[in-house]
């Protein structure tokens, strides 16, 4: 592939039988946040960190698609020499645990909600969950003062993570709060108002680094 540095590289396609991409948008499906979906069906992050994440590592990403047929994505990837490598042995980092704080989470991918949620009471938190940014600020109003910290997605339905988060902080000024994107923080901060580039965290998330977090910004209250 002519933009691809090394000389030896793979190549993984993969192919479905879908409704395929219309020619108007499949140059701009690997920008962040463009989606063809309905509002509150996608938030056009999937494939832009698809892109990314391909892109981090020196590869290519391409598409071919053609309408009710399909479409096939091609993700060429350099190859190194297995001699080149080097094991450095590395300690785990040790996640940090609460105190039995309650944390609100709100995101709207099920899944991804449930996970989280597991992770934290492993972390011994309490947890309490929202699908979308306006019933997570519902669930905020009925006990302002005993939620302890709050993750938001940045894109969610009904209200966004970060008008969420400004309404929230009308109550408590000094509410901790993390962001959560499908992309790099980076291109999520613009759409974040002011919020600090520690404060955003990358999905999925690394669980000693979110513990990291939370116990920093619990620490600072």
């Amino acid at each position: 592939h002519p933009d691809l540095k090394a000389d030896v590289f793979a190549l993984l396609s993969i192919e479905d039988n879908g409704t395929g991409i219309q020619p108007q948008a499949i140059e701009r499906i690997f920008e962040p946040f463009f989606t063809t979906k309905e509002v509150g069906k996608g938030t056009g992050l999937g494939l832009a960190t698809v892109y990314s994440i391909v892109q981090g590592h020196g590869g290519v990403l391409e598409v071919e698609s053609v309408p009710d047929m399909g479409t096939m994505f091609h993700v060429y990837l350099p190859l190194i020499d297995a001699g080149q490598l080097r094991t450095v042995a590395r300690e785990t980092p040790r996640a940090v645990h609460g105190n039995g704080e309650l944390i609100l989470v709100a995101d709207d991918e099920p899944d991804l909600r449930t996970s989280i949620a597991e992770v934290l009471r492993r972390l011994n938190y309490h947890v309490m969950l929202a699908a979308d940014g306006k019933e997570a600020l519902e669930l905020f109003r009925q006990q302002p003062d005993d939620i302890a910290l709050v993750i938001l997605d940045v894109v969610m339905p009904k209200m966004s993570g970060p008008e969420t988060a400004r309404q929230m902080r009308e109550t408590r000024p000094t509410l901790p709060v993390i962001f959560a994107t499908g992309y790099d923080a980076g291109h999520a901060l613009p759409v974040v108002d002011n919020a600090s580039p520690g404060n955003v965290l990358t999905k999925p998330f690394r669980i000693h680094a979110l513990a990291a977090k939370i116990h920093e910004l619990l620490a600072g209250r």
